[in-house]
């Protein structure tokens, strides 16, 4: 749904469905590059496999595009945020088929489609409730998760072409953190 904001108050446009299918963990970044909406989300109605679209808004309403995978197998708990160097947008998840580890795509825009680069492995062990912010400053994403070891831990990432470079992973916190 398109909200449109005058002062301090907001109002809603027509709710649009980006798939009829019933999907969980949805997120949802802006590409100031392409003007568009990006949602990732487990798609249930695919035995959960990773999926994203875009969505174009004009005035008060969204329409979509066809719906992309990044993960051809059950995922969890997807994070999502937009790279303005770049002009990428970068998804981070929890990967069951694997062990819960955690796993991270580049998607590349054009049009009302989304393609996406090659997956890679930013921790080897398993991750829940990861979370992900990207610094225009410095050109880098971080990836903060809890670990199977309930550890906070972040990941430093850098965007190159449609992969990425990552740091190997740090402990911010021991214990459990939540």
């Amino acid at each position: 749904i398109v909200g449109t904001v005058s002062g301090t108050s907001i109002s809603f446009g027509s709710a649009t469905a980006y798939t009829t299918d019933e999907v969980s963990r949805p997120r949802i970044t802006y590409d100031t590059n392409s003007n568009k909406a990006v949602v990732a989300f487990r798609h249930n109605g695919s035995s959960d496999h990773g999926k994203a679209v875009v969505g174009t808004v004009s005035g008060t309403s969204i329409s979509f595009g066809s719906l992309a995978s990044f993960q051809s197998s059950a995922i969890d708990n997807p994070a999502i945020c937009f790279d303005s160097t770049n002009n990428k947008v970068v998804i981070a998840y929890k990967h069951p088929g694997d062990n819960d580890r955690g796993k991270v795509v580049v998607g590349t825009v054009s049009g009302t489609s989304i393609s996406f680069g090659t997956v890679a492995m930013f921790d080897d062990l398993s991750v829940a409730y990861a979370q992900l912010a990207y610094s225009p400053q410095s050109d880098r994403f971080v990836i903060s998760y809890r670990s199977s070891d309930t550890n906070g831990r972040a990941v430093l990432g850098k965007v190159d072409g449609t992969d990425v470079l990552l740091c190997p992973a740090l402990t911010f916190k021991t214990g459990n953190i939540g």
